[in-house]
C-alpha cells in the first residue's frame, strides 16, 4: 500500500509538471528582465556619481583637491573601466603599476565621460583606443576615437560649462554640455590638465596629463 501511494504521487507530479516548451518563454523573460535591471542599476549609478561630482564642484572646488589618496590607476582602468564597457572595438593599452594621488572615484568619472563621448560621436564599429603610460614626469591618459571630430573654432570652447558644439546637433547626441567641463574641473583639482590633440585629420583624441607620484 505504501509503495502504491508513492507511485501515485510520482505519477501525479509527472502529470502536473509543465513541459520544457512551456517554461522556456518564462526563462527567457526572466533573463531579459535581469539584464534590464543590471543595466538600469549601472546607468543609475553613473547618474549618482556625476550628480555627486557636480554638487561638490558647484559648492566648493577645493573640496576635491583636499580628498587625496594614493591609488593604483592601472588597476582602476584595466579592471573597473573594462568591466563598464564590453564593446569589442575598444582597445586598452595600460601600463602596469602606475600610481596617482587624488580622488580615484572622480578620476574614474572624468575618464568615463571621455569614453562615453568617444562612443557617442563614433560610428557603431569604429575603433576607440584607451591608453595609460608614464612619460617623463607625467602620467598620460589618452582616449582616441575616429568619429565625427571637433571643429577647430570649437576646440577652445568645449570645456565651457553648458557649451554644446555643432557636432552634437548634427549627430543628434543629447546632453547639457556639462561633461567636458566636469572632466576639466576634476583633472585641474588633481594638479593636471586635459587637452585636445589638434594634429588630427579625423576623430578626436583627448589627453590627460597628471603629475607622477613618487612612491619612494
Amino acid at each position: 500500500c505504501h509503495r502504491d501511494s508513492i507511485c501515485f504521487i510520482f505519477f501525479f507530479l509527472m502529470i502536473r509538471r509543465p513541459p520544457r516548451s512551456t517554461l522556456f518563454p518564462y526563462t527567457t523573460l526572466f533573463r531579459s528582465y535581469k539584464k534590464s535591471l543590471l543595466l538600469l542599476k549601472r546607468q543609475t549609478q553613473r547618474m549618482i556619481n556625476v550628480v555627486k561630482a557636480l554638487l561638490i564642484i558647484a559648492e566648493d572646488k577645493n573640496k576635491i583637491a583636499e580628498e587625496k589618496s594614493i591609488f593604483n590607476v592601472s588597476k582602476l582602468m584595466s579592471q573597473e573601466l573594462s568591466k563598464l564597457y564590453d564593446k569589442k572595438n575598444i582597445y586598452y593599452n595600460i601600463e602596469n603599476n602606475i600610481y596617482l594621488k587624488g580622488n580615484s572615484e572622480y578620476l574614474f568619472i572624468a575618464i568615463e565621460n571621455l569614453v562615453d563621448n568617444a562612443i557617442k560621436y563614433s560610428e557603431k564599429n569604429s575603433v576607440i583606443n584607451i591608453k595609460l603610460f608614464k612619460k617623463a614626469n607625467n602620467i598620460i591618459v589618452s582616449v582616441e576615437d575616429f568619429g565625427k571630430g571637433i571643429l577647430d573654432d570649437e576646440k577652445e570652447r568645449i570645456f565651457e560649462r553648458f557649451y554644446r558644439g555643432k557636432s552634437s546637433e548634427e549627430v543628434g547626441v543629447k546632453g547639457y554640455g556639462l561633461g567636458l567641463s566636469l572632466v576639466q574641473s576634476i583633472i585641474n583639482s588633481m594638479g593636471g590638465k586635459v587637452i585636445i590633440d589638434n594634429k588630427r585629420v579625423i576623430g578626436t583624441k583627448f589627453i590627460i596629463k597628471l603629475p607622477v607620484v613618487n612612491m619612494q
